[in-house]
């Protein structure tokens, strides 16, 4: 796990979902994404969306397959299909690989897809890389291509593109807001957990929305130990903010040193392939101790995927 990623996000930024709730929730109903609107059946765990009315985005077809995979815990593992920009020369749309964290009782799926097949840059991303679908409607899957869903409107403002590059603190004079942040993140460096998690509590109770406050906190608990804690602050920032790349490396982390390897692998992997996780020096994180060996990991590692 690493702490000091908090200050790339802290220079460019800006209902807690327990495990057992998420898995409780079915998913089946209309949502809405940068796509349209989504028809997703949930089967015991498997999950499949159909475009029931789209924005034009990519051109697929009403009633295509456009979601599919299961979920575990509070994460859904599969495949999102998307569109390359840049025109015919680019090639067809393609399956993404897929991650994303339910939240907000099962009312928001969010998270990151990426592929190594594309040529050229996907479509259907929130921001940078995140991707962000919104329930519209409570409904029985055969009611829902009789319903009109209501207008679709995102959670939270829109992320900022690009790199989180840290000689922007040079550059440019620090909010207040960020000057905290950056206070908090010096207090992480030491070890002063209990300090830098106050800070990062008076930050959120002027900004209830700071998802690098929310992430920071979860940091404070994974400092301490608390891995429960610091899972609950690590799914809120991904809530808020899905473009918080690190936080998904964190995570694997933590499902690596709870022994779940296959949500462990699949965080890590879609970390890997949107360049979140620190590549030089995954190999030698203690936390990933626990997948030495396995051959899926060797090939993360390797970025045999």
């Amino acid at each position: 796990m690493r702490r000091g990623v908090l200050l790339f996000i802290i220079v460019a930024c800006c209902t807690f979902c327990d495990i057992s709730v998420c898995a409780a929730q079915n998913l089946s109903g209309l949502w809405g994404g940068n796509f349209g609107e989504i028809a997703v059946s949930d089967r015991n765990g498997r999950i499949e969306g159909r475009l029931v009315k789209s924005t034009g985005l990519c051109g697929f077809a009403e009633g295509e397959l456009i979601l599919q995979g299961d979920y575990f815990e509070d994460t859904i593992i599969g495949k999102l299909k998307m569109c390359q920009s840049g025109g015919d020369e680019c090639g067809p749309a393609i399956w993404a690989d897929a991650v994303l964290l339910c939240s907000d009782s099962g009312r928001l799926m969010s998270g990151t897809a990426s592929s190594n097949k594309n040529k050229c840059p996907l479509k259907g991303f929130s921001g940078h890389a995140g991707i962000v679908l919104k329930k519209l409607k409570d409904i029985d899957i055969r009611e829902i291509e009789k319903q009109k869903a209501e207008m679709l409107r995102l959670p939270g403002p829109a992320a900022t593109p690009g790199s989180y590059d840290p000689r922007a603190a040079i550059r440019r004079k620090a909010t207040p807001e960020q000057a905290q942040l950056l206070k908090a993140k010096e207090k992480l460096e030491i070890s002063n957990f209990e300090e830098a998690r106050k800070i990062f509590e008076d930050v959120l109770a002027e900004d209830p929305h700071n998802a690098t406050a929310l992430y920071g906190i979860g940091v404070s608990y994974y400092g301490r130990q608390e891995l429960d804690k610091a899972m609950q602050f690590y799914r809120k920032a991904l809530a808020k903010d899905p473009n918080l790349g690190i936080v998904y490396y964190n995570m694997a982390c933590i499902y690596a040193l709870k022994s779940k390897k296959q949500l462990a692998l699949e965080y890590l992997k879609i970390s890997v392939m949107n360049g979140f996780a620190p590549e030089n020096t995954m190999a030698q994180d203690p936390d990933l101790k626990s997948l030495h060996g396995d051959p899926a990991y060797e090939e993360i590692l390797k970025g045999e995927f």
